[in-house]
């Protein structure tokens, strides 16, 4: 019997919470929604933020600004 999916909780900021107790549960799906949606998530522990899934993009871009950054 397959388990129902996982609803996951979207912040204000429209990052999606992911609770680190569901984690393996939902980690090919934050993975998939990065790269094929671009939604970023975040894994939580007892309701804080730990680690984010971000879409490659999204980091390439923040490379590019930190390295512009620390050229000036």
């Amino acid at each position: 019997m397959a388990k129902e999916p996982i609803e996951l909780e979207v912040a204000e900021d429209g990052v999606q919470l992911a609770p680190m107790t569901d984690a393996r549960a939902v980690l090919t799906r934050v993975v998939d929604d990065a790269s094929i949606d671009g939604k970023v998530s975040a894994f939580t522990t007892r309701g804080r933020r730990r680690a984010y899934v971000i879409p490659p993009a999204v980091y390439d871009e923040l490379l590019k600004l930190r390295a512009e950054a620390a050229a000036k």
